[in-house]
C-alpha cells in the first residue's frame, strides 16, 4: 500500500517517524508530508494517482490544510493522534477545526463514542502503543538512579482540567522525598530512545499517570478505555509501572502493572512500600509487562488494526 503522511517529522523521537516505520516494516511505502511544507492543492490533484491511503497526524496546528483541497483528496484520509479532546478546553476543536473532517478519525480516547458520533464524525478507538525497536531494556546508569521516578509533564502546566495529575505530584513530594525523582529534571532535555530506556532499567518503580478529565466513574473506581502512551512506552522499555487503574485498557493490573484507583492513596502508597521491598516482583512484573508489549502493543499492530478498520468500512479495497 503507498501511503502519504502529513505530519512532523523533525524530531527523530515522534508519533508520525514511529508510526511511518511501523507502515514500511509492514510492508507499505511512506511518502512523509512535512505539515508546514505540505501542498494541500497539489495533494488533492495527484493523491488518486500516487496513493491508496492519506494519514495526518496533528502536531502544531489542526488548520495548516486547505478544507476545500481536503474535500477533494481522494483516496480515504486518516487522521490519527494520541490526545483527548473530550472535557478538555480544545473540546471546541472538534466542531471547528478541519483536522475533524477526515474520511475515518483514530484517537486514544475511547470513550465517548456517542459524542463522536452526535458530532458527524467516524471514530476509531486506536490505543496508544510503541515502536517495535524501542521495545527493549536498557542499562543501569547512576545518572537516572533511584527508588521512585516520575516521567513526564509534573510542572504545573498539565491541562487545568487533570486535577488528578497536581495532587499526583503534590503527593509525591511530600510523602516520598528524597525517594522520588521527576523527569526530566529543571533544564533536561526530553529524555528519549537510549536513554530513556536506561532511566527505566535505573529506578526501581515508574509511577505513572493519564489525563482521566471526564472519565467514568462507579462508585469512586475510574472506568475508562482513555490511557496516554506512557503505559506502553514504559514496559516495553521493562519499567516496573504503577498507574491508576484503566479498566478498558489493554493490560492486567497485577500482571502487567500495579494499579490503584485515583483517590485512594493509602493504598497508593502502601503498593509503593511493597514493590519497593520485593525484587522479585519487580522483575516478574517487567518481564511480563514487556512481553504483553512486544505481542501486542507496537506500532505495527496498531497499523494493522487500523487496515483492517479501513477494509471493514469500505474505505480500503482488500
Amino acid at each position: 500500500m503507498r501511503v502519504a503522511y502529513i505530519g512532523n517529522f523533525n524530531p527523530t523521537h515522534s508519533t508520525e517517524n514511529h508510526v511511518a516505520q511501523a507502515f514500511r516494516d509492514n510492508g507499505h511505502q511512506v511518502t512523509p508530508l512535512q505539515e508546514e511544507l505540505c501542498d494541500w492543492a497539489t495533494l488533492a490533484q495527484r493523491a488518486h494517482d500516487l496513493y491508496d491511503l492519506v494519514l495526518w497526524t496533528r502536531t502544531g496546528s489542526l488548520d495548516r490544510c486547505d478544507p476545500h483541497a481536503l474535500s477533494n483528496i481522494r483516496p480515504p484520509v486518516v487522521g490519527y493522534h494520541l490526545d483527548r479532546w473530550w472535557g478538555l478546553r480544545r473540546e471546541a476543536e472538534i466542531t471547528t477545526s478541519h483536522f475533524f473532517a477526515v474520511d475515518l478519525l483514530a484517537t486514544a480516547d475511547g470513550d465517548h463514542d456517542e459524542q463522536w458520533a452526535s458530532a458527524g464524525i467516524e471514530h476509531l478507538w486506536l490505543p496508544p502503543a510503541i515502536a517495535a525497536a524501542e521495545v527493549r531494556t536498557g542499562v543501569y546508569r547512576d545518572r537516572f538512579a533511584c527508588d521512585i521516578a516520575f516521567v513526564g509533564n509534573w510542572r504545573g502546566d498539565y491541562h487545568p482540567e487533570a486535577k488528578h495529575r497536581a495532587a499526583l505530584i503534590k503527593h509525591l513530594k511530600r510523602n516520598w522525598a528524597g525517594r522520588v525523582r521527576f523527569f526530566p529534571e529543571v533544564g533536561q532535555q526530553r529524555i528519549v530512545g537510549v536513554d530513556l530506556a536506561d532511566l527505566y532499567a535505573s529506578v526501581k518503580v515508574v509511577v505513572g499517570d493519564s489525563c482521566s478529565v471526564g472519565d467514568r466513574y462507579t462508585k469512586g473506581r475510574r472506568l475508562t478505555r482513555y490511557h496516554s502512551d506512557r503505559i506502553p512506552e514504559t514496559l516495553g522499555r521493562g519499567g516496573v509501572l504503577v498507574h491508576p487503574v484503566t479498566p478498558g485498557a489493554p493490560y492486567k493490573v497485577g500482571v502487567d502493572y500495579i494499579g490503584w484507583y485515583e483517590t485512594d492513596w493509602r493504598a497508593f502508597d502502601r503498593y509503593l512500600v511493597s514493590l519497593l521491598a520485593d525484587d522479585d516482583r519487580r522483575a516478574r512484573l517487567a518481564y511480563k509487562g514487556q512481553e504483553r508489549v512486544r505481542k501486542h502493543h507496537t506500532y505495527s499492530h496498531r497499523v494493522n488494526l487500523l487496515i483492517d478498520a479501513l477494509r471493514l468500512r469500505g474505505l480500503l479495497s482488500e
